[in-house]
């Protein structure tokens, strides 16, 4: 999936048409809390702070550009059930920073007795898999299958799952609303969670107004977490 903007551009609205862009703002951590109930990420959340700022303080105890880099890539690699060892391995291939295995290990037991409530949450999630035999079920009810090679890493596939199927749907229940505008209004593309709209240039201020409301609206799904997104509308993808 190309990121780099010189490659995003060559995506091209046609001509009395515009695209409207909803990327879903850190929707894995917000599922997170949603799911382990840890107040810190709850509270950040409602109070719309920035996320990895917080957790640079929390396990550093600073924060400035790089930190919040560090920050995001040990709270991601921490979800996907990484260790000591794979935590090293994973900061050297994403940032070029080398950090020493006891390094590391110190970073892993900050982060477990920062986030407790997360911890234990991934404790239970993987006790699931044993009884249930490999299966999980996130809050659409979605089963997964978890291989046993695969235990560590179980947590992070429901968060997953359940971020891809909340932009999903969500975007999909949107698209019926404007069933009748037919080609005018189309949703076109969804890539994890973002989503992009190809929108007749008379009928974008209706729509990106009617996605920014709905979007984030999880009501029926009992999520406890706001959601934010934020959209852009232009004449590329690349925004």
């Amino acid at each position: 999936v190309p990121k780099a903007a010189e490659i995003r551009q060559l995506f091209v609205s046609p001509p009395g048409y515009s695209f409207i862009i909803n990327d879903y703002s850190q929707m894995e951590p917000r599922v997170a809390a949603h799911y382990s109930g840890e107040d810190i990420l709850k509270w950040v959340f409602e109070q719309d702070m920035d996320l990895y700022q917080q957790i640079s303080l929390d396990i550093f105890g600073k924060y400035d550009s790089s930190m919040r880099k560090l920050a995001k890539t040990v709270t991601l690699a921490m979800f996907y059930g990484a260790g000591a060892k794979k935590l090293s391995w994973i900061i050297k291939n994403q940032l070029d920073k080398n950090l020493s295995y006891e390094e590391c290990v110190e970073i892993v037991d900050k982060f477990n007795q920062s986030y407790p409530k997360i911890t234990r949450f991934k404790a239970q999630v993987q006790a699931k898999i044993q009884e249930r035999k490999g299966k999980l079920y996130n809050l659409y009810n979605r089963p997964l299958f978890i291989t046993k090679e695969n235990e560590r890493s179980a947590f992070n596939a429901l968060i997953q799952s359940t971020a891809s199927d909340m932009c999903l749907f969500n975007n999909l229940a949107a698209s019926r609303e404007f069933f009748e505008y037919g080609h005018y209004v189309q949703l076109i593309l969804l890539v994890h969670d973002e989503s992009v709209w190809q929108v007749k240039d008379e009928h974008v201020a209706e729509v990106s107004q009617y996605l920014a409301e709905n979007l984030t609206r999880f009501d029926k799904l009992g999520f406890t977490i706001p959601v934010k997104i934020n959209q852009k509308v232009a004449k590329t993808w690349a925004g």
